[in-house]
């Protein structure tokens, strides 16, 4: 199936605050319960390697996953840790000026990825979000890496494989309505467009299908990424994908750094995946 190049709904400025929070906070949750566990592995490797003591996510959404990311990072020795939160457009909870929540510091000014690798030096992190560059886009960002030297570790869930991704994504309204109520901090907005009036699941399914076919492939991603390296031949961008319930899903992680080759190899052969 050929990547299509639509943009998802909670992407367009008329998509009301409130339905845009509650697909970020489901996002958030879906962190939470564990998707990305391996991924953080990567990161952790990655910051040491790198000596970096600062993680800023691009894209962060709600971001209600960074005070987790964060407490794993300094059990793993990662020191001093500073962990940004930042977007293109900041969840409606983020604060007038810019402050620290749970130890995560939250820029609430709308900052593009090269704008926040701009603002912030470290490990550059993003996930559920490579799907929403186009094929420029995603050339502007690595270029931007690559030029700077930032490290970057992007993780993303969502696969363009029809029967195991874009067909069971039919089923993710029920999880809406299963997982709601866990998900924290808890809104009445959120319930009363999850329930009674259901735009969150809606959204939620929509979107998601749409990511789904907006995925790209391990060998698309190559092919980006081999011709950033053409320009920049000492940074190294390892690309792979690691399993999810036993296969059914699997997360597309792109990984970039300057410092050594030796990450790279391990990563190809698995030993980061």
């Amino acid at each position: 199936m050929k990547r299509i190049d639509f943009k998802e709904l909670h992407e367009y400025r008329f998509c009301p605050g409130i339905l845009r929070d509650g697909l970020t906070d489901f996002l958030s949750f879906l962190w939470k319960i564990g998707v990305y566990t391996r991924a953080i592995r990567t990161i952790t490797r990655l910051m040491k390697l790198t000596e970096s003591t600062v993680a800023a996510d691009l894209c962060s959404g709600a971001g209600g996953y960074l005070p987790g990311l964060r407490a794993i990072l300094q059990k793993k020795g990662i020191r001093n840790l500073r962990v940004v939160r930042t977007d293109l457009f900041p969840h409606r909870d983020a604060p007038d000026s810019n402050c620290s929540v749970s130890g995560v510091e939250i820029c609430n000014e709308p900052l593009t990825a090269e704008d926040a690798m701009d603002r912030f030096e470290g490990v550059a992190t993003m996930f559920s979000a490579l799907h929403h560059f186009r094929e420029q886009e995603l050339v502007s960002i690595f270029r931007k890496a690559a030029a700077t030297g930032h490290a970057i570790a992007f993780f993303d869930i969502s696969q363009r494989r029809f029967f195991t991704d874009i067909l069971s994504n039919l089923l993710m309204p029920p999880h809406v309505w299963l997982l709601t109520p866990f998900i924290r901090p808890f809104r009445w907005s959120r319930l009363l467009f999850t329930y009674p009036i259901p735009l969150i699941p809606l959204l939620i399914a929509i979107d998601g299908t749409l990511s789904r076919m907006r995925a790209y492939t391990v060998e698309e991603l190559r092919v980006i990424t081999d011709s950033v390296e053409d320009t920049y031949p000492r940074y190294v961008f390892t690309v792979w994908t690691y399993p999810l319930l036993g296969g059914l899903q699997r997360v597309t992680c792109v990984v970039g750094c300057s410092v050594s080759p030796d990450f790279s190899g391990k990563a190809k052969s698995g030993g980061y995946s």
